[in-house]
């Protein structure tokens, strides 16, 4: 009774906080990222309120508001930015994502939904009719976290992806290690063969970024 209590106590409090990405080629701000944050006390952050969805098995209310927030954000975007939201695998089984009456679906020519490699649970089948479904209502899909799961590279054929984001794990200390850097290269070559543009997270010190 308590876990659930505090989860419905969230889904009235929570909030999305925006992350800017940035364009260094183009020297401006390219979108934005939609993280979720919590301010209740019983789960104070993401991932808590993520656990105690999966265990009160209401993980599509939670999906729901999120994306219901996300797309009162959409409608304050500069012109020109993009706004990437994260989707839980279980997302993609939604009805609602799918529908051209969902709130952030009014938005989708400007919305990136981020897939984690994690997806792949789902099937080979259903995850690639999901992604297809979602690139008809005109979303982008984003392939999260690539390089820190073990199927990053059939995300690739499955999503069809129009953005990657490298894990902060391949980029850390990148200056230092020529294995991560051989590995960064070969995911960077690859985007550009497929046209999928290449968000790098987790840049913390400009000799990691001197080396990207």
């Amino acid at each position: 009774m308590g876990l659930q209590t505090a989860f419905l106590r969230v889904l009235d409090t929570l909030t999305l906080h925006f992350q800017p990405v940035v364009s260094v080629r183009g020297q401006r701000i390219w979108g934005y990222e939609a993280l979720m944050r919590s301010t209740d006390p019983v789960l104070p952050t993401p991932h808590a309120v993520l656990e105690a969805a999966e265990r009160l098995e209401r993980l599509p209310e939670l999906g729901r508001k999120v994306r219901s927030l996300a797309a009162q954000a959409a409608t304050r975007l500069p012109d020109g930015a993009r706004l990437l939201v994260n989707l839980h695998p279980s997302d993609l089984a939604d009805p609602d994502i799918l529908s051209v009456e969902a709130p952030l679906s009014a938005h989708a020519s400007r919305v990136i939904l981020e897939v984690t490699e994690r997806a792949d649970i789902l099937g080979k089948r259903e995850l690639e009719h999901h992604a297809a479904g979602l690139r008809s209502l005109g979303y982008g899909v984003a392939i999260d976290d690539l390089g820190a799961g073990y199927a990053g590279l059939l995300s690739f054929l499955q999503l069809r992806p129009t953005v990657a984001k490298l894990d902060m794990g391949l980029i850390r200390n990148i200056h230092n290690d020529p294995r991560r850097q051989a590995v960064t290269q070969s995911m960077v070559q690859l985007c550009r063969e497929l046209h999928v543009e290449v968000i790098v997270e987790g840049i913390a010190t400009v000799e990691e970024r001197d080396a990207l």
